[in-house]
């Protein structure tokens, strides 16, 4: 990640709350993800929960990636 890239992230993270709440809940996926990868056995279900943990931290990362590119937009337009 670019240094203006990690800039705007800790701004967007300090005057926006839609897009601090999804930082909030993507390290919140990532913790409970990194607590069952730690596991030497995943039962069916976790080895579902996994899955579902993986994705849901890609649609969050997704998403933050789409404020961050309005944000990076809407600075080139002044």
């Amino acid at each position: 990640m670019e240094m203006n890239e990690v800039v705007l992230k800790q701004r967007l993270m300090d005057e926006n709350p839609e897009f601090a709440r999804l930082v909030q809940r993507h390290q919140q996926y990532d913790h409970e993800l990194q607590n069952l990868v730690n596991q030497p056995y995943l039962s069916p279900e976790e080895q579902m929960k996994e899955t579902q943990l993986k994705k849901m931290k890609l649609r969050l990362k997704d998403e933050m990636a789409r404020i961050m590119w309005s944000e990076q937009q809407e600075q080139q337009n002044w």
